[in-house]
């Protein structure tokens, strides 16, 4: 229970600062924050009495997820001073922590997935906050993209459990025993989607591009947090871990994404991403030490990667400074083209998954330009067209008015619209859409 009061608070503020965005209520900046610091400095006390008296991973875990969240929201208060989306960020800061947290604290499948899509929900629009910049949009939505394949093996490999008998963790290993080749399928599929999430390879490139949001939401889940998913994802399935298919997949993963991801940070310029790329190294050891029959080893070192990542990522724009006045050696040249060939991986991504959606949201919007899609305009112009025949019908002596019901309809669709017009309601709106097409 006192879990789960921890997984709730975040995401009732998330609730609060949505409605008072929808109804356009002022709110100012320390109000605002102050209630998202509140709130998680008491989810972390209470994940810490959690630890106490019940699971202690669990406990420990949820506790540094939160804490990291505090300090986030302690830093943003300043860094994001006088951002025009500075509700906007708390909200989905929130909205993270919440899906975040019902994620570590989840015993079957359907909490998974329902924390799995909040957090993803969550990082894919904080990557794009700064939307008037087109880079932030287009990372954003590649980052969208890119977990839609990791997200479906997560849904597939939960149904897997779900139908042979398991719905929740503690039935794994009596699966295990009766269904070996469904435990192994189901495994292999979920360790497919803790890679994604844990933007091991391939699925690196997402997380490269994800550094072009603010940096406090850049350092709490790029630097670590959100990436925590992956590992505690195999600490859930140690059990499936027993078999060889879903081993041999973590460790091929694992030590691949250890290798090439440390080639690829030293091919980078800038400090935020190569930061990122650092703890992506290490969780790819983390996915190894899972693979080897060590749970929670691995738990553990990618909880100290998380916690380690978010400070050094936070603190990138001193690290930028600190590297003017004493650069870092140059790495070897065999090591720099090795990871400029790993870099072709992001022009794949581009052009199999971000490229495409792309094209054909503009050639939406460029059907939008044309064809008058809103239904409050339609409604305007039949209004519009009706008086003018209430008018021909008055001349006749009818006493029948068109116009009266559709006035009636038009201000039904008021409210709608109101809430509609906020850019974080159109962007859920869209993504339930997406979740219920695929």
């Amino acid at each position: 229970m006192i879990g789960l009061i921890a997984v709730v608070l975040p995401g009732l503020v998330a609730v609060g600062l949505a409605l008072a965005l929808a109804v356009g209520a002022p709110m100012s900046e320390r109000v605002v924050n102050r209630a998202l610091v509140g709130v998680m400095g008491a989810a972390t006390l209470l994940d810490l009495v959690g630890a106490v008296v019940g699971p202690v991973d669990e406990g420990v875990v949820a506790a540094g997820v939160h804490l990291v969240g505090l300090v986030t929201a302690s830093a943003a208060g300043r860094w994001m001073h006088r951002d025009g989306g500075f509700t906007r960020f708390h909200l989905l800061l929130a909205l993270a922590m919440f899906g975040l947290g019902w994620l570590v604290r989840a015993d079957g499948a359907a909490g998974l997935v329902l924390g799995w899509e909040l957090t993803g929900i969550a990082s894919a629009l904080l990557i794009a906050h700064l939307h008037d910049r087109p880079g932030a949009v287009r990372a954003g939505l590649r980052a969208f993209l890119t977990l839609r394949a990791p997200d479906a093996a997560l849904i597939l490999g939960g149904a897997l459990l779900v139908s042979g008998g398991a719905p929740t963790f503690q039935a794994l290993p009596a699966l295990v025993d009766a269904d070996p080749a469904r435990a192994a399928a189901a495994g292999v599929l979920l360790v497919v989607a803790a890679s994604g999430k844990a933007g091991l390879f391939p699925w690196t490139p997402w997380v490269v591009r994800a550094a072009e949001g603010p940096t406090p939401s850049s350092a709490a889940f790029y630097g670590g947090t959100a990436l925590l998913a992956g590992p505690v994802l195999l600490y859930k399935l140690a059990p499936l871990l027993a078999l060889p298919g879903p081993a041999v997949a973590a460790g091929v993963i694992g030590v691949g994404t250890a290798i090439g991801a440390a080639l690829l940070a030293r091919a980078r310029s800038d400090v935020k991403t190569s930061h990122v790329l650092a703890s992506v190294t290490q969780l790819g050891l983390s996915f190894g030490f899972a693979a080897l029959g060590l749970p929670k080893l691995a738990l553990a070192h990618a909880v100290v990667v998380a916690v380690t990542g978010f400070a050094r990522v936070l603190r990138a724009p001193g690290w930028a400074e600190l590297d003017t006045v004493r650069p870092r050696q140059a790495a070897p040249l065999v090591v720099r083209e090795a990871g400029w060939d790993l870099l072709r991986l992001e022009w794949l991504h581009d052009q199999g998954a971000a490229r495409p959606a792309l094209d054909l949201a503009k050639q939406v919007q460029a059907l939008d330009d044309v064809v008058v899609l809103d239904p409050q305009v339609l409604l305007d112009r039949a209004s519009g067209a009706a008086h003018a025949v209430d008018r021909v019908l008055a001349r006749s002596g009818l006493g029948v008015s068109v116009a009266a019901p559709l006035e009636r309809v038009a201000r039904l669709f008021e409210p709608v619209e109101a809430v509609l017009s906020q850019p974080l309601a159109a962007a859920l709106l869209a993504w339930l859409l997406i979740v219920a097409v695929t």
